[in-house]
């Protein structure tokens, strides 16, 4: 569809790019080359608009195959055009099965049997793989295919059976204009057998076919691509008009001379390397040779021989190392190199991003700056927007749509030796003036990325409206490795590694294709199984002390405590593969003893008719998509039986099993010990806050209360709530301090012995004790080792700290472990059947966030995942010390030790001893009410209480206008002027009167240091942010407080309910006035939220510190 005119004026400033074609390899030089250099490239006989993202991620046009419409990806770095197929199946970029919502493609796929001009090619497969490590396999085909009024019939195209594609909702496959010697047909029917160039089919991509039949009659294609705009409020998503792609010609643009015309590199076709001699000549990709590169901001002049692609399925600009490195010092305050996206990071706001300038034919084009920043959809620790640049390094060099964008003009000549597929491309022209225009220059001014819920869901031009959005993984240099053919040959041969799974919301294309030598196994796979029908029937969870799994000779596994079966079982000797039992189970969190894994799919080995006795699998594991609050998301993270499946003894027999009378062994392989599975992906794991206050803090709860012996008298009595009859879910956790007469041991040993969380076994008099079994590793299935890390590095100082001794295993390892569960080629039972392995876990916690947001307590009441394994846990008289929080003191206290606070236990085991009780000391039902009400008071007190005030004024957002700051340092100060002055007065008093208040500036000391304040502190001020998360390693007294500073009319459980649930009071301060338990506000997020002027009135604040200090010593 061609532009209107009004369009075509905008289009002006951008990218625009030519290539001919002709059946005579001189006349190319002599009469085509002239042709460009004189301005006169006839019109197009045939354009269509692209579309693309707001963000310029990508760009898709219009197709139609065999009568049937699809949106495909424009690409001139790869050459095949292929359309996913009706009943596709999705993998992950591991070659794990994965329902085909996660492909993420715009329609259902290409109806082959609703085709009259579908004609598949006998004895062919097709077999691609990209750069980012997605692939794709299936079937070649001949059909009819229209694009802009050009009909091209009996084209090949690939139809894709397999697909690991990370889509965007939009596009159901893709447009491929480069040579044919790039194009992915292959010889026989299996890919797993296909390797280039020995049995590759090439053959003429769409245009080439077009020149070929006489259907064009100029040898010309050009693009022109146009930026999207980040206005939110007055755009979609999509863009359905930005840009035009042409046929036959100069596409149908304003253009007013030609800026430069250069030859395109090519290849001795014996020895693949740059030759200039035009009889022995092949081409790939359109690359150039670019003179040099330089930026504002630095003098040198980067000269490089290093050829270009210039590529319009990705991105980014990738250059020389030297040269990225250099181009990120220019920017000021220098942009940082950061491994978790592979790309030079910058703070969004107040950086100067340098023009960055490129040299082809002696002609220089510069890239605006704007176009050199890309909103990630993140904030540092500070709640500061981070970008990253357009520009970064790893192979090979490409000129991606950032650049492409500048010129405001490319195109490409092609010139045809029919027949013998050395298809050659002697020249490109860039169109356009050489400065970006100062209305692409508004851009500069930084506009957020648009929030999920601004997402338009209706597009033109395109042929179905975007479903939920999935973002594509960004390519890091250390996630691939791209292998040349000869030493400077830009083809890539193979794919040897998968990119970095960090996501984020930019989309950045790298549609470089790899033929694969050695592919993913991906043997024929019957299709998805439609969504499990999952209901919501809670009477399954609420009533259940344990679900188990009773074994087929009638025994029921008995309770986890219960358990003294320390040796392992010889499971591939078992003549029966041991079932699953569940030992305890809440939403989003399940222990299970030998639960099995084989292909990727997670098994829970029970007869069949006890399957409906069990949790439902949504309420277990979830599909570890990122989460996002759209009902197609939500649909989108049920699990399917790929995920985790139901397995009779007969079929995993059938599957696993051996003759074992005979010798032959199960081929089910124990991973010894106890594992935590976490199911989620990196999407909120490399949050402070999230890692260790929800994530750890909710597995370590449930592990801790599964082998914890109950006390049915510390179940609360809802008629004796401080919440009755839980009115306001806001103010939950109901009041653990007054609800029943909980006991208050500080620790899980007992009294003559000493605990190591490494072991997480008692000891007494050198003799081991039962006690927790040791969790001995994690594994993060959908999170690299990058994924769970956060910036500032705390999370991994948690996880070293608090487990030394655990193992932790990423996806990659994951990944390895699913790859080694598939059956080798030459591998058969006895019946003659293929026979696949399994990991056999044999004590097992799985854990996953979306699962636990599918019932209340997570979802709408506290928005906290660890409130479902709490809540369990206290309803179940499980949780040990709730009070003080004493389930979670071995990890509080590992960690002070590790930071050099001493040892924290003797000091409580002192308070315990004048308290005179322990936890073992079941708590009497027949108490009388003064002994407990006695017992709920007597909690230690400091002997000089500690407030710190977590300052957040280093940063630059969430934190207080600098007149409250002083407010806030001020009233703290007299306070405690006063109370010494109390404390001179009063002899007997002494020093208990006073407390030491101490502004800690966060980003000016170690973690070490963090952490030895934080270990004596009893009251800790902040304003709601991440720095508040050190609260779960405050001392349990009976002064601790949090008190969080929110801008008015804001609130958030995020530390309200982590403080609570370790026993905490928690005050919400609005500037002047301040709710608690059992009166907290609903969850609200107001405009200044997350902004640099919260203000609060320090009087109030000290009102709150001197009442808590004066009450607790009552």
């Amino acid at each position: 569809m061609v532009p209107s005119s009004r369009r075509l004026q905008s289009i002006l400033g951008l990218a625009f790019f030519l290539v001919a074609v002709n059946a005579n390899v001189h006349r190319v030089k002599s009469e085509i080359t002239s042709r460009a250099a004189a301005n006169v490239i006839p019109p197009a006989q045939f354009s269509v608009s692209i579309s693309g993202s707001d963000f310029d991620e990508e760009y898709l046009t219009n197709l139609t195959i065999g009568g049937q419409d699809f949106a495909l990806i424009v690409d001139t770095g790869s050459s095949d055009t292929w359309v996913a197929k009706q009943g596709f199946s999705c993998f992950d970029l591991s070659g794990t099965p994965v329902p085909t919502s996660n492909c993420a493609f715009g329609t259902d796929g290409f109806n082959t049997s609703a085709s009259s001009t579908y004609s598949l090619i006998p004895n062919t497969n097709f077999n691609i793989s990209y750069g980012d490590g997605e692939f794709l396999t299936g079937d070649m085909a001949f059909e009819t295919l229209t694009i802009g009024g050009m009909t091209v019939p009996r084209q090949e195209i690939g139809i894709v059976t397999n697909a690991a594609w990370l889509g965007d909702g939009i596009d159901t496959g893709l447009m491929g204009l480069a040579s044919p010697n790039l194009t992915s047909a292959f010889k026989g029917t299996n890919p797993n057998a296909d390797e280039w160039p020995e049995t590759q089919i090439p053959y003429n991509p769409l245009f080439y076919t077009a020149v070929k039949d006489g259907i064009v009659s100029e040898p010309y294609f050009s693009v022109a691509l146009n930026r999207g705009s980040f206005e939110a409020e007055n755009n979609s998503l999509y863009d359905p008009n930005l840009g035009v792609i042409a046929f036959g010609g100069i596409a149908p643009v304003p253009v007013t001379r030609t800026a430069v015309t250069v030859p395109i590199q090519g290849y001795n076709i014996n020895t693949f390397l740059p030759t200039n001699v035009s009889s022995r000549v092949t081409y790939f990709y359109y690359t150039v040779d670019v003179e040099r590169m330089s930026f504002t901001g630095n003098n040198k002049v980067f000269g490089t021989t290093n050829d270009i692609i210039l590529d319009t399925g990705t991105t980014l600009n990738y250059v020389p190392t030297d040269v990225a490195n250099a181009f990120a010092a220019a920017f000021n305050p220098p942009a940082t190199f950061d491994d978790n996206f592979g790309l030079y990071t910058f703070l969004c706001r107040n950086t100067s991003v340098p023009e960055f300038t490129v040299d082809i034919g002696g002609t220089t084009f510069t890239v605006d700056p704007a176009d050199n920043i890309l909103p990630l959809g993140i904030t540092d620790d500070d709640g500061n927007d981070i970008c990253g640049s357009g520009t970064t390094d790893g192979g090979p060099n490409e000129t991606g749509n950032i650049f492409i964008l500048n010129p405001h003009g490319l195109g490409f000549s092609r010139n045809s030796a029919l027949g013998s597929y050395g298809l050659n491309c002697p020249f490109l022209s860039l169109f356009g003036d050489k400065k970006p225009s100062e209305t692409i220059r508004k851009r500069l001014e930084y506009k957020k990325p648009y929030p999920l819920s601004q997402f338009s869901t209706s597009t033109v031009h395109l042929p179905l409206s975007p479903p939920m959005v999935v973002f594509r993984y960004l390519l890091s240099k250390r996630d691939i490795i791209l292998l040349l053919l000869g030493a400077t040959c830009m083809h890539l041969t193979s794919l040897l590694f998968f990119p970095s799974s960090s996501e984020t919301s930019v989309v950045i294309d790298h549609h470089i294709p790899i033929h694969d030598t050695g592919s993913v196994d991906l043997d024929p796979l019957p299709p998805p199984p439609e969504y499990l029908q999952l209901n919501s029937d809670k009477n399954r969870l609420e009533d259940q002390e344990t679900t188990r799994v009773e074994s087929s000779s009638g025994a029921t596994n008995q309770a986890a405590d219960d358990d003294d079966d320390d040796d392992e079982y010889a499971i591939q000797l078992a003549p029966v593969l041991p079932p699953t039992s569940i030992l305890h189970h809440a939403p989003g969190y399940t222990i299970f003893r030998n639960l099995y894994m084989s292909n990727g799919t997670l098994y829970i080995l029970s007869p069949a008719h006890e399957h409906e006795t069990l949790p439902e699998i949504s309420r277990m594991i979830s599909t570890s998509i990122y989460s996002y609050n759209t009902q197609e998301n939500i649909e989108g993270r049920k699990p399917t039986p790929y995920i985790m499946d139901y397995i009779t003894p007969e079929i995993a027999q059938e599957r696993w099993g051996g003759d074992v009378e005979k010798g032959a062994r199960n081929s089910v392989f124990s991973v010894s010990g106890s594992t935590v599975l976490f199911n989620d992906p990196s999407q909120f794991l490399r949050h402070y806050y999230h890692y260790v206050a929800e994530l750890w803090f909710g597995a370590w709860c449930f592990w801790v209360g599964a082998f914890s012996t109950p006390i049915p008298e510390t179940i609360p009595n809802p008629a004796t709530s401080s919440n009755p009859n839980r009115k306001n879910w806001n103010a939950y956790p109901t009041d653990i301090q007054s609800d029943h007469p909980s006991t208050y041991k500080l620790h899980l040993y007992e009294e003559d012995g000493d605990f190591d969380l490494g072991s997480m076994r008692t000891t007494t008099n050198g003799k081991k004790k039962k006690g927790i079994p040791s969790l001995d590793r994690a594994i993060f299935m959908h999170a690299t080792a990058d994924g769970w890390r956060d910036s500032p590095g705390f999370n991994s100082y948690f996880q070293r700290a608090a487990f030394p001794g655990m193992s932790v295993e990423h996806e990659e390892d994951w990944r390895d472990r699913v790859m080694a569960t598939r059956p080798p080629a030459n591998s058969f039972t006895s019946k003659g059947l293929r026979r696949d392995r399994a990991f056999h876990f044999p004590l097992v916690l799985l854990v996953d966030r979306s699962a636990a947001f599918r019932e209340d307590m997570a979802g709408s009441h506290t928005q906290r995942t660890a409130a479902q394994a709490w809540e369990y846990m206290r309803n179940h008289g499980r949780l040990r010390g709730e009070r003080v929080g004493g389930w979670w003191e071995p990890v509080r206290d590992a960690v002070l030790r590790f930071a050099g606070v001493g040892d924290m236990t003797a000091e409580y085991r002192e308070w315990e001893s004048m308290l005179g009780g322990t936890e073992d000391a079941k708590v009497s039902s027949s108490s009388s009410s003064a002994s407990s009400s006695s017992q709920k008071l007597s909690l230690p007190l400091p002997k000089r209480p500690l407030v710190t005030y977590i300052s957040r004024q280093g940063g630059s957002r969430r934190k207080l206008t600098a007149e409250s700051h002083q407010s806030l340092v001020n009233a703290m100060t007299e306070l405690q002027m006063k109370m010494e002055a109390e404390a001179e007065e009063d002899e007997e008093a002494g020093e208990g009167h006073g407390f030491d208040f101490i502004v800690m500036e966060a980003e000016k000391l170690s973690k070490d240091e963090q952490l030895r304040v934080i270990g004596k502190t009893a009251i800790l001020i902040g304003p709601h942010g991440n720095g508040l998360t050190h609260l779960v390693f405050m001392p349990p007294t009976a002064m601790s407080t949090v008190i969080e500073i929110f801008y008015p009319e804001g609130f958030a459980h995020d530390y309200h309910w982590t403080s609570r649930a370790l026993g905490m009071k928690h005050y919400a301060v609005w500037n002047d006035t301040y709710h608690t338990h059992p009166n907290e506000p609903m969850v609200n997020y107001p405009e200044g939220f997350q902004e640099d002027y919260i203000p609060v009135h320090g009087p109030t604040v000290a009102k709150i510190v001197e009442e808590r200090l004066r009450a607790a010593r009552l």
